[in-house]
């Protein structure tokens, strides 16, 4: 009777933690659907020039996976083991690498923005805003990676429900922009009367600079609440942010691998967009709309992954093996 109590006890502390992590991979996905209907109104030629660039943004979303699964996974460790020096010293050294991995990613990304699309079998046609697109996405890296990694840490701490609201706040701000950044400028009717929308115009590039500006906006909300904290574990600016060797070291042993499975999944994806583009533009823009569907499938099930990393983790750094090995257990 008392195991099976455990297991149920082991099981909803698991669904509380899951849920918000669940509700937002569900209302990204929501988000997902509009961002690309939107994009999909200035015709296919638009979609595909979103699409040519996506296997691109899982390549990068692979490796940054890495990255905060390094740095997270050991926050966990410190709050399981009631180390908050040790965990201070995580979140610094999360906020030194993060500069660092998103630098790289920048430089070498903006590099590469007019070779990528071509590469991928873009047709002529598309390649100018396809070009245009992934230059502007990757002038975001070091936001890229710091909403990534700062999320994940805050869910390694056991809150879901911070990153919940801003990452989804951020891309109803995404949305928001999209209005003002891709389109021209137009006239609506409202209430039986006419109103004048202000516009830039500029089209799928547009897109990709509404993308960048939430995505900058949800990186800061989030680093701000790991500075700003009340529970001892907040971050304080006179601390030492110069890498640490320990937990670099760390990091890589521990997201390293994940990196390379990912990026082994997405080399396969890479080339399916190769193949797609070669069949013709109209086939790839559908494609991209199949994909975006296609998500809702496996995105809510990263929320249970969040959770499962968060006490897992936190159960290894109190060295309790028994509730690491039954989080696990009931994750599966």
């Amino acid at each position: 009777m008392k195991k099976a109590e455990k297991k149920d006890s082991y099981f909803i502390t698991l669904c509380l933690l899951a849920w918000p992590a669940i509700l937002e991979q569900l209302l990204l996905t929501a988000v997902n659907y509009v961002d690309t209907a939107m994009v999909g109104s200035l015709g296919y030629q638009a979609t595909a020039a979103v699409a040519i660039n996506i296997p691109v943004t899982w390549v990068i979303n692979g490796l940054v996976m890495g990255v905060s699964t390094g740095y997270s996974v050991q926050a966990a460790y410190g709050v399981g083991a009631k180390d908050k020096e040790r965990t201070r010293l995580v979140i610094r050294q999360a906020v030194t690498g993060v500069l660092a991995v998103g630098g790289v990613f920048t430089v070498v990304g903006t590099s590469l923005s007019s070779v990528i699309p071509y590469l991928l079998g873009g047709a002529e046609e598309i390649l100018p805003d396809a070009c245009g697109y992934l230059r502007v996405y990757m002038l975001s890296q070091i936001f890229v990676v710091g909403t990534a990694v700062f999320s994940a840490i805050h869910r390694c701490m056991g809150n879901t429900k911070f990153p919940l609201w801003v990452n989804v706040g951020a891309n109803l701000m995404n949305v928001i922009l999209n209005f003002f950044f891709i389109f021209e400028t137009r006239s609506a009717v409202f209430l039986g009367r006419t109103i004048v929308i202000p516009g830039a115009g500029l089209g799928v590039t547009g897109a990709s600079l509404a993308t960048g500006i939430s995505l900058a906006a949800s990186c800061l909300i989030l680093a701000g609440g790991l500075f700003f904290r009340k529970d001892g574990y907040a971050v304080h600016g006179n601390e030492s942010f110069r890498p640490n060797k320990t937990v670099v070291r760390e990091a890589v042993h521990l997201g390293f691998p994940l990196a390379l499975e990912r990026l082994a999944m997405s080399s396969g994806q890479l080339v399916m967009t190769r193949v797609v583009a070669g069949l013709g533009t109209v086939s790839l823009a559908a494609n991209q709309i199949s994909v975006t569907a296609e998500s809702l499938c496996y995105l809510p099930a990263h929320g249970i992954s969040y959770a499962a990393t968060a006490l897992v983790g936190q159960s290894v750094g109190a060295e309790e093996e028994e509730s690491a090995l039954s989080y696990g257990k009931v994750a599966v």
